[in-house]
């Protein structure tokens, strides 16, 4: 009878306990399991956070380029004469041009610089859609030699600075530039179809030439220092840097292989490299 009562008594000190350890185990993880939890919570609100902040960015570029349009369709809608909406789109281009100087990083300088781009590429689009419809064959075949050599003039002006941080803004600077030069050749097209007074600003002497072929160009970029540099390629053969001055209504372009000088005259509606030996290069596109 003691042993069958010692028996019972034992089982149910034994049950007890372990009943009371899952207790304590239950109570020991719950802490655990909470904590996780909220770590949990909190990554996923940093990661939700960390994805909204490009797809502000995104949205905010979004905005901009429709304003842009928006600005520039009613600029090409409203204006009476061809000279009157290039000249109001100049004005408009320059408060996005003034990036430069703003106090922001690298990044952000170069995020700036597609807007330049944007406004001169659109109004050049805008200009040529409409001339277009009248245009030559060979203006048509000129506007697409035009179009198919600019990506790789850009590259192989801007070739030294490849690797540098300043590079993507330097690519969309010379786009911009090239578009806008376009941009006011087409519209001198049509001023002159259309019978109108038409003055085209100073010819900026950054800016670059090619033959219809693209076997021969004439690319001139600021100096890393200061004044110009000039890239001349001439018949396919390897390229000739050197530097680049004003003289008189021309400028005087100095390879530094130390052969190839001589005199460049640089047009609006084109550019002529005369060596000092008399041998003349002709080049009829103009970026």
């Amino acid at each position: 009878m003691k042993k069958k009562l010692f028996l019972a008594i034992m089982t149910a000190a034994l049950l007890f306990a372990a009943c009371g350890k899952k207790t304590a185990d239950k109570k020991a993880t719950e802490p655990e399991e909470n904590k996780t939890q909220v770590e949990t919570n909190d990554k996923t609100e940093a990661e939700s956070e960390a994805t909204d902040e490009p797809e502000a960015k995104e949205n905010e570029e979004d905005d901009t380029e429709e304003t842009i349009a928006k600005f520039l369709a009613d600029i090409q809608s409203s204006a009476s004469t061809i000279q009157q909406e290039i000249t109001k789109v100049s004005e408009y281009a320059k408060e996005f041009e003034a990036y430069h100087d703003k106090d922001v990083s690298q990044t952000e300088l170069n995020e700036l610089s597609r807007y330049p781009v944007v406004i001169w590429e659109t109004e050049m689009n805008s200009l040529w859609k409409r001339y277009a419809k009248n245009a030559s064959d060979d203006e048509k075949n000129s506007q697409k030699t035009w179009e198919s050599l600019k990506t790789g003039i850009i590259e192989t002006q801007l070739k030294a600075y490849k690797d540098g941080s300043i590079y993507g803004l330097m690519t969309n600077d010379t786009n911009a530039l090239f578009n806008k030069h376009r941009a006011y050749y087409i519209a001198s097209l049509i001023a002159d179809a259309n019978k109108e007074t038409f003055a085209l600003p100073e010819r900026d002497v950054y800016g670059s030439y090619a033959t219809e072929d693209g076997k021969s160009m004439l690319m001139i970029q600021p100096g890393m220092e200061s004044g110009y540099e000039a890239t001349l390629v001439l018949d396919g053969k390897e390229p000739i840097t050197g530097s680049i001055e004003e003289s008189g209504d021309d400028y005087y372009f100095t390879g530094n292989d130390g052969k190839t000088k001589g005199t460049v005259t640089l047009k609006w509606f084109g550019a002529m490299f005369t060596s000092d030996d008399s041998e003349t290069h002709e080049f009829s596109v103009v970026f």
